[in-house]
């Protein structure tokens, strides 16, 4: 009993390890379960972090989104001293 308790927690943090590196924590914890835990937390550092990857890719999709909005035209932004200036003749 205590062996399969060990075993099971195992098959648990092979699978938060997945989540953590971007991967399913479902998948993987089927994966513990078949090819022993070890054998999992093994591949998933061979594998590449997906977790580093997406976080490059929003990344760059968020710089692209800022150069896109340099390309459109702003309002013309206006000093306040200005507008009363011209306001009050």
């Amino acid at each position: 009993m205590f062996g399969f308790l060990v075993y099971f927690s195992c098959v648990v943090l092979a699978g938060f390890f997945a989540a953590k590196r971007g991967r399913s924590m479902l998948g993987w914890a089927i994966v513990a379960v078949v090819a022993t835990p070890i054998i999992a937390v093994l591949a998933l550092l061979v594998l590449d972090d997906k977790s580093k990857l997406q976080a490059e890719l929003e990344l760059e999709d968020a710089l692209d989104a800022l150069d896109e909005d340099d390309k459109q035209p702003s309002a013309r932004v206006v000093n306040p001293r200005d507008w009363r200036q011209r306001n009050n003749r």
